[in-house]
């Protein structure tokens, strides 16, 4: 193997690496983007909840308490 092919070869097997560590990065930004969605239409979810159970009677301490959620002042 001539000097110029071992060169490019390298160049090749530090493009792999580098592409390898752009798409870990992508991954996990999207993993994190995923979750943070989720957390969100989690608390949605959970307000619309509680507003239904305020709209039946239930008192606001007790839907506190089951949903998790304060109601502040």
């Amino acid at each position: 193997m001539t000097e110029a092919d071992k060169k490019r070869l390298l160049e090749v097997i530090k493009m792999t690496q580098i592409e390898r560590w752009i798409r870990e990065e992508g991954r996990e930004e999207g993993i994190a983007i995923g979750m943070e969605k989720g957390r969100m239409e989690g608390r949605m979810e959970k307000k619309a909840t509680a507003r239904a159970a305020l709209k039946k009677g239930l008192a606001p301490e007790d839907v506190a308490e089951i949903t998790g959620l304060s109601f502040g002042i």
